[in-house]
């Protein structure tokens, strides 16, 4: 997501020691905001970078290279293996924006900055925001392992059953993903990490069970020969 490395150590922390992978923690290029990214070219170069500065400088399993994220790492994570299915082994990501088209529509408050990042609407720029959508990728997709986290109630994602996560997965079945593992939620759209409670002004911090099983599921899986 935007959340920094110091952020997201909470939640990684002991993963790569008992796991044996190591986790790379990119910092984000926004072209409007420096920690919005939205899947913006700059944004995707230095992903790319930096993975391939990991290769350069270790010794990876390079059938074992994987893509996860929330949110807006979500929808970055599901950008790379679409981009590049030949390259991961698996996908796990958590309540992305699968369609700015229709985070557009959806969600008046974005679009001044979407305007700004895609240099122009989702008419005058449709190539530019069906670049940065996952769904453009469905195809691609379908060839590999996927997890998708959505929540039916996604206070920063409408419509998610209709043009987000949902119709995603709608569109990986439609073009034969055997692989895909849907998981559909209703705990707002930061979970399986936290939960805020508008109201109360509280934050439940859920425990991380959801998540590390989730990523056992995702490292079990490795590059096959196409």
């Amino acid at each position: 997501a935007n959340w920094s490395a110091e952020t997201n150590r909470s939640l990684w922390t002991g993963i790569a020691e008992e796991m044996g992978v190591m986790i790379l923690h990119p910092i984000h290029q926004g072209n409007t905001v420096p920690a919005v990214s939205l899947g913006g070219e700059r944004q995707m170069a230095n992903l790319w970078a930096a993975i391939a500065q990991v290769e350069k400088q270790y010794s990876v399993d390079t059938k074992r290279i994987y893509a996860s994220g929330l949110s807006q790492g979500a929808t970055e994570s599901l950008l790379l293996a679409g981009l590049r299915p030949q390259k991961f082994a698996g996908v796990l990501v958590f309540n992305p924006v699968a369609d700015f088209s229709a985070f557009y529509n959806d969600v008046p408050t974005i679009r001044d900055l979407l305007e700004k990042d895609c240099s122009g609407t989702p008419t005058s720029a449709a190539k530019e925001y069906a670049r940065r959508s996952p769904t453009t990728y469905a195809a691609q997709l379908a060839r590999l392992p996927v997890t998708i986290y959505w929540a039916q109630n996604d206070e920063l994602i409408p419509n998610g059953a209709a043009s987000q996560g949902g119709k995603l997965c709608d569109l990986i079945r439609a073009a034969g993903g055997k692989l895909l593992r849907e998981v559909r939620h209703a705990n707002q759209h930061a979970y399986p990490f936290c939960r805020f409670d508008a109201t109360t002004k509280k934050l439940e911090v859920y425990t991380r069970d959801v998540f590390v099983a989730s990523v056992k599921d995702l490292l079990g899986n490795a590059r096959r020969a196409d």
